[in-house]
């Protein structure tokens, strides 16, 4: 759900830009989606680290004491 309303949220600036141009507004600078200081960055920087820390003690429990 994030991420799919991060896209959305990309591609309404993308379409709010390409509106201003034809309407004569200030158009502003698109957000990159992987900045870790934007909503939809730092969502997606976190949901690496989750699975980064689960694949870690996944690989900690198979090399523990048998």
């Amino acid at each position: 759900m994030d991420y799919r309303s991060g896209n959305q949220w990309l591609r309404m600036q993308a379409r709010a830009n390409a509106l201003a141009g034809v309407l004569g507004f200030q158009s502003r600078g698109l957000a990159h989606p992987w900045n870790p200081l934007s909503t939809t960055g730092a969502l997606r920087v976190l949901h690496v680290v989750i699975v980064l820390a689960w694949l870690v003690v996944l690989v900690l429990s198979t090399l523990g004491p048998s």
